[in-house]
């Protein structure tokens, strides 16, 4: 369980800070995630 909450405690920490290379450390170099925002009138 602490592995997880030094997880989130280090995404938190890259996000408030806009450290790009920070957050983009979390995850493994294989990841591929894809965001789609649709909107909607």
């Amino acid at each position: 369980m602490a592995d997880l909450e030094s997880l989130f405690d280090s995404y938190k920490q890259a996000v408030f800070q806009k450290d790009l290379e920070a957050f983009v450390s979390i995850f493994d170099e294989k990841v591929r995630v894809f965001d789609i925002v649709i909107l909607r009138r």
